[in-house]
């Protein structure tokens, strides 16, 4: 058990066990009367201590599930913002490249008509 041995508390009709791990703990108590008569046989109460959340597997479980899911999602914005990004440099490049293609063929125009004078 927590104590080997009997703790005597005086008049305080509490007592008091912190840090105690989650589970099951059975309490044994002994008293006396107004004349110090004690009562050797005692009573036990059976004490049921609650982990605290992030003690229990299941938190955990469901704080990977947040990371993994959060990695996810910020991969995924990632790759939209990517996406996005490669589109409007297509549009550029296309748009450049048009330019270019209208300016080689002003060019050859302009060159064609010396060459005909």
């Amino acid at each position: 058990g927590f104590d080997q041995n009997w703790n005597y508390i005086g008049n305080r009709r509490f007592g008091r066990y912190t840090n105690l791990p989650g589970g099951t703990y059975t309490l044994r108590l002994k008293g006396s009367n107004n004349d110090g008569v004690w009562n050797e046989e005692g009573t036990s109460i059976r004490v049921t201590v609650v982990p605290p959340v992030w003690q229990m597997p299941w938190f955990w479980g469901i704080v990977a599930l947040i990371l993994v899911g959060g990695a996810f999602g910020a991969y995924r914005l990632r790759v939209r913002s990517l996406e996005a990004r490669s589109r409007v440099l297509a549009g550029q490049v296309a748009e450049r490249t048009a330019a270019l293609q209208q300016e080689a063929e002003q060019r050859i125009q302009a060159e064609e008509a010396l060459r005909e004078r």
